[in-house]
């Protein structure tokens, strides 16, 4: 007779950076403005943790780390505010 085989095929997707997306409480004010900025909707493609840095001064360096983050801009002008998420 012939054979049958069952194969049960499990792919698991690598390599794919997470998903990030920062959200502010204000786009524009009087100074000194204080923000708050979300990270809400940053996640992993395969749902597992993640972590968020944010680096308000581009010195490499995070200035916050977690879901959210404050800063009061002194200065007029176009703000530059780097969020990196890491998945685990």
């Amino acid at each position: 007779g012939s054979q049958s085989r069952i194969s049960r095929l499990r792919y698991q997707l690598q390599g794919q950076d997470p998903i990030c997306t920062i959200t502010p409480s204000k786009n524009a004010g009087i100074l000194p403005l204080d923000v708050t900025f979300s990270a809400e909707g940053s996640a992993d493609y395969l749902g597992g943790s993640v972590t968020m840095k944010w680096d308000f001064d581009l010195d490499g360096n995070p200035d916050a780390e977690g879901l959210t983050a404050q800063r009061t801009f002194n200065a007029p002008g176009i703000q530059v505010v780097k969020l990196t998420v890491t998945d685990k």
